[in-house]
């Protein structure tokens, strides 16, 4: 057997996708509302909240 190559998922990286997702789903049928279904980032690649960009 040979060693795996060691993950770039970090736990907080994990607990934000979670949210990320479950953010999504409650959107969409809870409010009915039509989300982007994609990931808005800032010009540094990291996650906007709530899909505003910094630029």
């Amino acid at each position: 057997m040979t060693a795996d190559e060691p993950s770039a998922l970090s736990p907080f990286g994990l607990v934000q996708h979670l949210a990320e997702v479950e953010r999504n789903w409650i959107q969409r049928v809870f409010a009915r509302r039509e989300v982007y279904a994609g990931r808005p980032v800032d010009d540094t690649g990291r996650l906007c909240p709530d899909g505003v960009t910094g630029s």
